[in-house]
């Protein structure tokens, strides 16, 4: 079920929170497929700078974030690289939909009343959709943003609307997630909003369509962080070439 863009944001923020699910950026531990085309220091570096460009666009969207990150032992790593200033949650639970329930359940012990998942592999996703996320989940249950995948780069609920269904019994990493988590949620009889579709970065192909997508003013730190290493325009031209 979509909605026009036209509906107006909700301008308050008090009671929203964005978590953004992430890993410690260690080297050999992160974006593997990205690694076998890139190699694995690049790899880390762009990981890290997809986490600085997606916490700069939720910084300027004016909700609640936290950090929400594995393995366990690695809160004070990322404190000290991001700033102790943030809030951090380490991820707890066997599998991905047992983590993101333990999230979502703990922001909302924590007195938010519409909450964002976010995955780390986005960096240029334009802050307007995860403003008309948080602002229809004033009336709507949830909300969800396929990725081309078929997988989901986010997924919101209000706290009434919570379904943690979505995140039992999930074959993740499969085309078909966010195709079954509509049928959850329908099953559920939970009202969804769906937000825009978008590219996440898992591949260097991804990476190399992320370099022709991305404007002068987004994922400002991917952006120079691939000029600087000489990896731009060889990404680009790859994906002008690979087009038909």
């Amino acid at each position: 079920m979509n909605i026009s863009s036209s509906h107006s944001e909700s301008q308050d923020c008090a009671t929203c929170c964005v978590l953004l699910f992430l890993r410690l950026p260690e080297l050999g531990k992160v974006k593997t497929r990205l690694a076998h085309g890139i190699g694995q220091v690049h790899a880390l570096e762009v990981y890290r700078c997809f986490i600085q460009d997606e916490l700069a666009t939720l910084d300027g969207l004016g909700a609640h974030s936290l950090v929400c990150f594995t393995p366990e032992d690695g809160g004070e790593k990322l404190a000290s690289w991001l700033g102790a200033d943030r809030a951090y949650l380490a991820q707890q639970g066997g599998d991905l939909g047992a983590r993101m329930d333990a999230a979502f359940r703990d922001a909302f012990a924590r007195g938010f009343d519409r909450v964002l998942l976010l995955g780390s592999d986005i960096p240029d996703v334009p802050g307007q959709v995860l403003a008309r996320g948080l602002s229809f989940l004033e009336s709507f249950d949830a909300c969800l943003a396929p990725s081309l995948d078929g997988g989901y780069y986010c997924i919101g609920f209000s706290k009434a609307g919570y379904c943690p269904a979505v995140f039992r019994g999930m074959a993740w990493s499969t085309p078909q997630v966010c195709t079954l988590t509509q049928d959850i949620l329908a099953h559920k009889k939970r009202s969804v909003y769906m937000l825009d579709p978008w590219q996440d970065v898992d591949t260097q192909e991804d990476l190399a369509a992320l370099c022709t997508r991305i404007g002068p003013d987004d994922a400002s730190q991917t952006r120079s962080y691939l000029q600087g290493a000489g990896l731009w325009d060889d990404l680009r031209g790859k994906h002008m070439r690979s087009c038909p």
